[in-house]
Order: structure tokens, then C-alpha cells, then sequence
């Protein structure tokens, strides 16, 4: 009864009869004599197994022929089924008539019934959309009881294929859950609604793609082409938005505005694909605003009568030395009009160049990794760097130097290559700023310096190591620690305030055990300083408070809503420094 309660044993129906055994305890041979299958089965219990769909298992060679155990007493057709397999069976033959043991057979019957159950869990995955639910991090959301399990969902590969053993993995953690899921459970069960599901999980459907699409109207040359009135250039259909205008707001990209360009994509643009690259260069998106100003600006029709004003009278009598004043200062104005282009263009290249030296979050095994970069000009004096450090630890730089614009950019770049220089190779956090504030004393004028925050993650010590060097503190969160939330404080004079003995007699060098679940965030001044119209700063408190309310999502998402955060606190007043944010979570 305990083996037909867990679905894999049939045992032999009430009242059947039991053969006894034959002369000596020998087993009769059951041939292909219906009789002699059901003494068998009668008797044995390795004859008795059969699984989920009822399909009675040999004892021999551990397949289901195809013989059905029917719902009540086993009639004379199922036995004439069996005898017919069991004189054909070879296993039966080279075993000597000997059953398998019954531990060996039960096994089989399991697995069965495990890779049944894991083909219809995957079958419901790829078939149904609301089986496919799954939260910031990837991991699943059951559609019965919304809850968030550890199963990890695996995203598609530039083919468009998922990998056939995370998927394995997947729907092993979908059945695990599935086990003990009461909803699932519960007679009559239905899946939720998507609208449901996502209300009850806290998730924003879009929101992903929408954080993806920011970083691309932020990042992106092709994305980032305005006409001359401001108005956004599609990268798709390369049409004009003439009620989207990126600029609005004091240069901060607005959250309507990434909302703005989502309805586009999704509405009206014909040549948009989701998840396709932009056939359009930025040099063909420009030419287009050129021909559109051209055309715009262009001479008026013919037939067009110009009447004969006041003022136009009074042009016409105006001598030729004024005539030439008039001139003068209308080529002072265009030479004016062009400088302001071309430094417009420098600015706009040399912002594209500094985000060339400022790289994507890369892909490494046990760590989530994301960055947020704003300078408040075109170009900034914030840096960050992600490095490798040696074979098995990555490097995490976070830089400012002090002021902001072209001043500070000019810095920039050779402060972030000294600290990534220094920082490989092994060299401990501590020494390698102390060789970088060195390098980089000479070059710093008395009123400037920078802040500099560098972390070594060791995935295979399971360790971070970290100092700051006049650098804010970093944030740790992780809801399995006591406390969840701590800032980590270390002692250490910015980079270009003492040429080397006290540097290096300050700077300190801490290590933090690494735990599954910890999130770290660093972070620039511009971040805490940000102001709102009132002249309050945003603070380290706002900045804890949302990391507290939102770190058990994944890094990027963390940041997103920090980001957004500091966006409204600061309700349209234009950013006075440079923002950069960095977050990087352990995965397992």
C-alpha cells in the first residue's frame, strides 16, 4: 500500500490467490503461459512493479513492454501480454530465470518517474508564458503560489537556444518546489494570471528592458541623435520624434523619456526588432538631421511675394559703411554660431572616447556585476575600472577627482590606469594605491586630488579585500547577516594630498569574509550630494535606505532604483557633479 501511495508500485490486487512454490522452493519458469505469469505475479514482488502510467515492468530486463495493468483486478489479457514479453525476453534467458533485485527495480521506476515528471515540467516552461516568470535575478516564480524559488532560469544564447543542462537543472528546482508547493497542491489548482503573478511577486513587467534601453539612450551614439530642435532620432525607422525630446529636464535623461521611446519601438516604429541592433550608424542618423535642416532652411518657393515694409525701405536706403558693419557682425555672429558647433562636436567625441575607457560590467563566474556613470558635463572626472587582479580574483576601482568638466576629465584617464596598472599582479589593495598616489603626486596642482576606492574579490578564498583612499564607505547588504546592512569604513588621505610617508602610513587594507548574498555598493559624492530644490542633500541615509529596501534583487536592478531615487529627490535641478555607481553581488 506505501508503494501504490507514491504512484510507482502496483501490489497485487485484494483477494488474488498465492501460488505456492514448486517442488524444493524451485520457481516455475513462467514460458509464455499466461498461468504462469500470474503465479508469478501473484507471489514476487519484483513481478508486481509498474509505473506512473500503469505499464507493467519486467523483472529482468527492467523495461515496460507494454503490458497495462488495468484500474481493477488483473484480467486475463494483461497476463497473456506478460507471458508473451517473457518468452521473448533474452534478459530472462542470460539471467537464469532470476529476477533483478527489487531495490534495482524500484530505482528504475523512480527515474522514470522523475524524467516524466521533469518532460512535462519543461514542456510547460517552453509552452506557457506564466511558467516562464521569474524574478530580477533570474531565479523562478511558481504561477501557483508566486513564491520565489532558487531554481535559475537560463537565458537564450546568441542563437536563440537555452543550454540543455541549466534547463535540466531548472525544472529539477520546478519539480523540488512543486513537491511541497501547497497551492499546487490544493485540488482544483489553477495557475495565476500574469497580472496576478507579477502583482504578488512585486515585479514590474518591462522594467528589464526598460533599464536596458536607458543604458542605450545614455551610452549608446546611435541612440543619442537629436535634431535642432532636440527632438530624438529613431535609430530604426530614422524618423523624427518630434514629442520626444532627451534633453528635457537639464540634460538628466527622464524616466518619461525612456518610457517614451519604449511606445515608439513597440507601436509605431515598422523596423524595430526586439532584442536586433540598429541597422544606422550615428554618421547616418546625422546626415539625416542635416537633409532635414537643409530642407527646412532652404530657398522659398518661387511666386512667394515679399512686401515692401517700413523697415525693408529703410535697408534700402542704408549707406555702404553700414552696410559693412552690418556684415561684420554678421560674420562675428556665424563664426560665433560655428566655434560653438565644432566645440559642441569635440566635446561630443571626447565624451565618446571617455566612455570607451570606461567599460561594460564584464561576465564573471559567482558574481553579478553593474555600473551607473553621469557625468554632469559632457565629459566627467569619474572613473571606475573592473580588472582582473590575478587567475582568481577580479578588481573593483572607483575614482573622482576632484571638480568636474574638462579639467577633471584630463585626470581621469591617467588616474584610473595608474590604479589598474598597480593593482595587478597580486599587489595588495593598500600598496597598490600607495605606487599610484606616487606616480601621481607630481602631476597634481595644490588644489587638486582624487578619491579612490579599490576592492580585490577572491572567489576562491572567498574573500573581498578593500581600501579607500579619501573615498566614501561601502555599502554591504545581505538579509542573512547580522545586521543585514553595514557600512565598512576604512582610513586613508585621497590620492594626491601627501607625496608618500603619511599616505602610506594612513591607508588602511580590511578583509570581509565573502557570503552568499552580499552586495556591495561604492559610490561617488555626486551620489550623496545630489540636491533637491530645497538645498538638501540626498545623503548617505536615502542611500541606505534604498539599498536596504531593494538589495535582494539582482546589481543592476539595485542601482536602477538608487539611480531613480536620486532622480527624484533632486525634482528637475540640474546635477552638480559627476555620478558614478558601482554594485557587485556574491551569487553562491
Amino acid at each position: 500500500a506505501e508503494r501504490a501511495a507514491r504512484g510507482d508500485v502496483a501490489p497485487a490486487p485484494a483477494g488474488a490467490l498465492t501460488a505456492s512454490p514448486g517442488p524444493r522452493g524451485r520457481r516455475e519458469p513462467a514460458g509464455d503461459d499466461p498461468a504462469a505469469a500470474r503465479a508469478r505475479f501473484e507471489r514476487e514482488p519484483s513481478f508486481q512493479l509498474v509505473d506512473q502510467e500503469r505499464r507493467w515492468l519486467c523483472p529482468f530486463c527492467a523495461r515496460a513492454p507494454g503490458a497495462r495493468l488495468p484500474g481493477g483486478r488483473p484480467d486475463e489479457a494483461f497476463f497473456a501480454d506478460v507471458a508473451r514479453h517473457l518468452g521473448a525476453c533474452e534478459e530472462r534467458r542470460t539471467r537464469g530465470d532470476r529476477p533483478r533485485p527489487e531495490r534495482e527495480l524500484r530505482a528504475v521506476v523512480e527515474a522514470a518517474a522523475r524524467a516524466r515528471k521533469l518532460a512535462k515540467v519543461r514542456q510547460k516552461i517552453e509552452r506557457h508564458a506564466v511558467w516562464r516568470t521569474r524574478d530580477l535575478e533570474g531565479r523562478w516564480r511558481c504561477p501557483y503560489c508566486a513564491a520565489r524559488t532558487d531554481a535559475l532560469f537560463p537565458e537564450r544564447d546568441a542563437g536563440g537556444r537555452r543550454d540543455d543542462a541549466a534547463m535540466e537543472r531548472l525544472c529539477e528546482g520546478v519539480q523540488e518546489h512543486l513537491a511541497a508547493c501547497a497551492a499546487y497542491r490544493r485540488p482544483g489548482a489553477q495557475v495565476l494570471s500574469r497580472e496576478e503573478l507579477a502583482r504578488r511577486a512585486g515585479v514590474a513587467p518591462g522594467d528589464a528592458r526598460l533599464r536596458r534601453l536607458a543604458a542605450a539612450l545614455h551610452e549608446d551614439p546611435r541612440w543619442t541623435v537629436t535634431d535642432a530642435f532636440g527632438s530624438w532620432l529613431c535609430p530604426f525607422c530614422r524618423r523624427v520624434q518630434r514629442h520626444i525630446a532627451p534633453g528635457a529636464g537639464g540634460g538628466a535623461l527622464l524616466d518619461k523619456t525612456v518610457e517614451q521611446v519604449d511606445a515608439h519601438l513597440a507601436r509605431a516604429c515598422d523596423a524595430y526588432v526586439d532584442g536586433a541592433e540598429p541597422l544606422a550608424s550615428r554618421a547616418d542618423l546625422e546626415e539625416v538631421v542635416r537633409r532635414l535642416a537643409t530642407k527646412s532652411s532652404g530657398p522659398r518657393e518661387s511666386g512667394v511675394r515679399v512686401l515692401a515694409t517700413p523697415e525693408v525701405r529703410a535697408l534700402d536706403s542704408l549707406d555702404e559703411q553700414s552696410w559693412r558693419r552690418i556684415r561684420a557682425d554678421l560674420d562675428a555672429v556665424r563664426t560665433r554660431v560655428e566655434r560653438a558647433k565644432e566645440r559642441e562636436v569635440s566635446l561630443r567625441e571626447a565624451r565618446h572616447k571617455q566612455l570607451r575607457l570606461l567599460p561594460d560590467a564584464p561576465d564573471v563566474p559567482g558574481l553579478d556585476l553593474a555600473r551607473v556613470y553621469r557625468p554632469c558635463e559632457a565629459v566627467g572626472g569619474d572613473f571606475y575600472a573592473f580588472f582582473r587582479a590575478t587567475e582568481a580574483a577580479w578588481a573593483v576601482a572607483v575614482g573622482d577627482v576632484a571638480g568636474h568638466g574638462i579639467e577633471a576629465a584630463m585626470l581621469m584617464g591617467p588616474a584610473k590606469k595608474l590604479i589598474e596598472v598597480h593593482g595587478r599582479g597580486g599587489t595588495s589593495t593598500a600598496r597598490a594605491l600607495a605606487l599610484a598616489n606616487r606616480d601621481l603626486f607630481g602631476d597634481l596642482d595644490d588644489r587638486t586630488f582624487v578619491t579612490a576606492f579599490l576592492g580585490v574579490v577572491d572567489m576562491e578564498r572567498r574573500v573581498l579585500t578593500f581600501s579607500r583612499a579619501g573615498h566614501g564607505p561601502l555599502v554591504l547588504y545581505n538579509p542573512r547577516r547580522a545586521p543585514p546592512l553595514s557600512v565598512l569604513d576604512s582610513k586613508g588621505l585621497a590620492l594626491g594630498m601627501d607625496e608618500g610617508p603619511m599616505f602610506e602610513q594612513t591607508i588602511e587594507e580590511l578583509e570581509v569574509p565573502l557570503l552568499p548574498g552580499d552586495l556591495f555598493v561604492q559610490y561617488t559624492d555626486g551620489a550623496t550630494e545630489a540636491m533637491n530644490p530645497a538645498g538638501e542633500q540626498f545623503g548617505l541615509d536615502r542611500l541606505l535606505a534604498v539599498v536596504e529596501a531593494h538589495g535582494r534583487h539582482e546589481a543592476e536592478y539595485v542601482l536602477w532604483k538608487l539611480e531613480r531615487a536620486i532622480e527624484a529627490f533632486r525634482a528637475g535641478r540640474p546635477r552638480g557633479d559627476d555620478m558614478t555607481l558601482i554594485a557587485f553581488k556574491v551569487l553562491a
